[in-house]
């Protein structure tokens, strides 16, 4: 096995990466979201975090990279590369 200890160099300067990871209890119908998008050079952009009641586990999903666009939209940002934990 081979274990990652750094951050891989992105393919251009322009380049973001978001990572999501989401955590969803079906018997109580509660979400919580989290994420981060860095720079090509792991570079710290932003990063949020969300907990709502209601939904289901696809809307756990689809929370973060709507609230990740959102921002990106907002910034003009034209290069993103998605990393998400299902």
């Amino acid at each position: 096995m081979r274990l990652l200890t750094h951050w891989g160099r992105l393919l251009s300067d322009g380049t973001l990466k978001l990572n999501t990871d989401v955590s969803f209890l079906e018997s109580y119908h509660c979400l919580g979201v989290g994420g981060l998008v860095r720079n090509y050079n792991g570079g710290w952009i932003f990063g949020f975090s969300h907990y709502e009641v209601g939904g289901d586990a696809s809307l756990a999903e689809l929370r973060p990279i709507q609230m990740s666009l959102d921002f990106v939209i907002a910034k003009t940002i034209r290069t993103l590369l998605l990393n998400v934990i299902a």
